[in-house]
């Protein structure tokens, strides 16, 4: 997670299932949440907004800072993307 700033806040890994994916962000306020486009994506984003989050899904084609960068991993391409496509 990062905020409005860009500094992270938290890291962590994230297990791909509703339970884990509600418990995570069902006490979290209203937060805008941006993820990759990718076959988890449709049910992942409907529960965040479901659960009351702004939810960005993002083409990675489409996102400059994640094409341009040099090191690839799932990792540095979440540090890169502020939430500004293009």
């Amino acid at each position: 997670m990062i905020d409005r700033e860009g500094a992270i806040i938290e890291e962590g890994r994230l297990q791909s299932t509703p339970a884990a994916v509600e418990k995570q962000f069902a006490d979290l306020a209203r937060t805008r949440i941006a993820m990759e486009a990718g076959m988890q994506s449709l049910w992942v984003s409907s529960l965040l907004t479901k659960l009351g989050h702004e939810v960005l899904v993002a083409n990675v084609r489409e996102l400059r800072a994640i094409i341009h960068s040099d090191r690839k991993s799932d990792k540095v391409d979440a540090q890169n993307w502020r939430g500004t496509p293009g």
